[in-house]
């Protein structure tokens, strides 16, 4: 309830600095006579007209589903408003988007709000809830593996093969909570039977970084809340919504080339982002943003620096992640400025 009264009044600061009227947990009387409450009302006059808008603020966790959508709709529309805006620190799921556009109603995502705000509200209170504690309460993974011996496998990394002597200094370490997509897609997959051919349908859960896309595999889909210190969450960098049209354009690509050298193509881009292949048709069930625990160490050497990371999890080396957050390197820097 803190997080969301304070993200209602920055929006309220934000539509005053634009020259809108506002207030929060405003009501408006409905033309089939009930009473609504609005989170931020915002009304600006001229001499022609009043154009008011209602925006209504999830500062949850979890994106919201199309249900958020069609209840501001019939607010909008009951009360004669002139738009209507959801702003969203979870972002929002696909059907959920997919209402929206067809209502006419604007979500406001974490880009959106970024863009609008700045980037400190996201890293303030978009990484999950925060407990009694002042701890952070997300979906993800546990963290297993011990601090030290992750130190020291990434100190030994700087070490060069025979291990004698130090060849990249260790600059900085911490443990770091990794943004990730559990994506769970399903594929109708043709199987010959006897004489005929039928369709199989085959789930698998994915998950990818929330920077790029990388597909990090099919790891076990989270089935526990997670608390950590919320300064040590790197904020996503990508978009769920941004995510999902990129595996449907992948597939919609696949599905329109017929040379054999275009669909070996297409199919090694499919392979990279886990979708079992070959299929006739895709969808995409379920998806939440979780939380990956990550030692990252940053090495050093004549001026060049990239990072090494040990899987929070199970206490392995993860190059994977180590060649990602390389190249993400300056969003690492600036959200751990002065760490």
């Amino acid at each position: 309830m803190e997080v969301g009264r304070d993200l209602e009044q920055r929006i309220a600061a934000f539509f005053g600095q634009h020259g809108y009227v506002t207030q929060c947990n405003a009501f408006a009387e409905g033309r089939s006579g009930g009473r609504h409450e609005i989170d931020v009302l915002a009304e600006k006059s001229d001499a022609l007209t009043t154009y008011r808008v209602a925006v209504e603020c999830k500062a949850w966790q979890a994106p919201i589903e199309k249900d958020v959508v069609s209840k501001l709709h019939y607010i909008v529309n009951d009360a004669g408003l002139s738009k209507g805006i959801i702003v969203s620190l979870g972002g929002c799921r696909s059907g959920a988007e997919r209402t929206a556009a067809d209502l006419g109603i604007e979500l406001w995502g974490p880009d959106e709000i970024r863009r609008h705000l700045g980037d400190g509200v996201v890293d303030q209170m978009g990484a999950g809830a925060a407990d009694a504690s002042g701890a952070t309460v997300a979906w993800g993974f546990p963290l297993r593996a011990s601090t030290s011996a992750a130190e020291q496998l990434i100190r030994s990394s700087g070490k060069g093969r025979l291990g004698v002597r130090t060849l990249e200094d260790l600059t900085w370490f911490s443990v770091v909570w990794m943004p990730a997509y559990c994506v769970r897609v399903s594929v109708a997959q043709p199987e010959q039977k006897r004489f005929k051919t039928i369709l199989r349908s085959i789930t698998v859960d994915n998950v990818y970084e929330a920077f790029g896309g990388v597909n990090l595999g099919r790891l076990p889909a989270p089935s526990e809340e997670v608390r950590f210190d919320p300064k040590l969450a790197l904020p996503p960098l990508l978009s769920e919504a941004k995510l999902q049209a990129g595996i449907r354009k992948a597939f919609a690509a696949y599905e329109r080339v017929t040379a054999p050298a275009a669909v070996q193509r297409h199919l090694a881009a499919l392979a990279l982002l886990g979708i079992p292949t070959p299929a006739s048709s895709l969808s995409i069930d379920a998806s939440d943003l979780v939380y990956v625990p990550i030692y990252v160490g940053v090495l050093e050497a004549s001026g060049q620096h990239r990072v090494e990371a040990v899987d929070g999890r199970t206490g392995l080396a993860w190059d994977q992640v180590s060649t990602i957050l390389t190249s993400h390197l300056p969003h690492l820097r600036s959200h751990f400025a002065g760490s």
